[in-house]
């Protein structure tokens, strides 16, 4: 929202004084409603990504795949929505290509703990969730 209001004033610079109030707002405006928006959007993905998860009776204890995954592919990929440089292509691009790096590093090391440790919740704990016996309450209510 400051980078908005520093280009309303190179903007301002440039037309008569009376005009300074009305460009300004327009542009604190028009920064903070698309923030809004992008907000809202993002808060979507997650919780659509949080029932996916219920759906499919796979715990996330922290939420952090509709956090981070849902949320942050789709905040990359909505770069291109306000930056006329960058493109759609590349931003999945990117989303898929750290996605690789992310499961093939991800898999190496889950790999190595249940190899040596065991990476595995007893039975009761599944059935109950693992954000209720590990955290102590449930990560989302949807019933």
């Amino acid at each position: 929202m400051f980078m908005a209001a520093g280009f309303a004033m190179l903007e301002a610079g440039m037309v008569s004084c009376k005009s300074v109030a009305v460009i300004c707002i327009k542009n604190i405006a028009l920064y903070s409603l698309a923030g809004i928006a992008f907000y809202l959007a993002g808060g979507l993905v997650m919780m659509s990504a949080c029932r996916l998860l219920e759906t499919l009776r796979l715990d996330d204890v922290v939420g952090a795949i509709p956090v981070h995954l849902a949320a942050g592919a789709w905040g990359t990929v909505a770069v291109a929505i306000t930056n006329p440089d960058a493109s759609f292509l590349i931003q999945i691009f990117g989303v898929l290509a750290v996605g690789v790096f992310v499961a093939t590093t991800t898999f190496a090391v889950w790999f190595a703990l249940r190899a040596t440790v065991g990476i595995r919740l007893r039975r009761h704990q599944e059935l109950a969730g693992g954000d209720l016996t590990e955290v102590g309450m449930r990560a989302y209510n949807f019933s």
